[in-house]
């Protein structure tokens, strides 16, 4: 979703999208290699609420970044869907104690804020990684971030775009070739051509 200097050679799906917008204004809030807890944390939701007022529309996805252990990584949430009563604290580099919580804690949390300011949130759920690995043929199973944001937007009653799915039927239909080469830098990012071309 995130902005990236063209020297990269990547780009997030965030960027081209005001393309498909007529008279609609597009912020586009989204930090490369950020998870919901990193995200969250850093206090760039709390920017985002600050800008939203009744009326406004905000997409809300994440899962690149969010697996491992949040013993080990500080972009990681606790395992499972559970409420907010299942936390663990961990102890950041810079000697900060955190108290880290599941994924699904963070976005409900996100959702209540966009509600708040009379927004409408919508969850979407993860792109997928280059689903052919190398073979012919589509080789990916949604990882647990996409069925938390199904499971998330519909606890909270709120939009869900399967965006992994999208993605995934799109890929199958282009083929390993030009599907390869929407990926120029690793299995994870894509180029701008990818957005323009879908």
């Amino acid at each position: 979703m995130a902005s990236h200097k063209a020297s990269e050679g990547i780009e997030g799906w965030g960027v081209p999208f005001k393309k498909y917008l007529t008279g609609i204004t597009l912020v586009n809030n989204a930090v490369s290699g950020r998870s919901a807890r990193s995200y969250w944390r850093e206090k760039k939701w709390a920017d985002v609420q600050a800008l939203l007022k009744s009326g406004d529309y905000v997409v809300i996805e994440f899962g690149h970044n969010d697996g491992g252990s949040p013993s080990t990584s500080d972009r990681a949430s606790v395992g499972g869907e559970g409420s907010e009563t299942q936390t663990h604290k961990v102890t950041l580099a810079d000697g900060t104690v955190e108290t880290v919580y599941t994924w699904p804690t963070y976005i409900k949390w996100m959702i209540d804020g966009a509600k708040s300011k009379g927004a409408t949130p919508i969850i979407s759920s993860t792109t997928p990684d280059n689903p052919f690995n190398g073979t012919t043929k589509i080789d990916c199973t949604p990882n647990r971030f996409v069925t938390y944001a199904k499971n998330t937007a519909a606890a909270k009653g709120v939009p869900y775009v399967d965006h992994f799915t999208a993605s995934l039927s799109s890929y199958d239909n282009l083929g390993k070739t030009i599907t390869d080469s929407y990926f120029p830098r690793d299995h994870t990012h894509t180029n701008s051509a990818r957005y323009y071309s879908l």
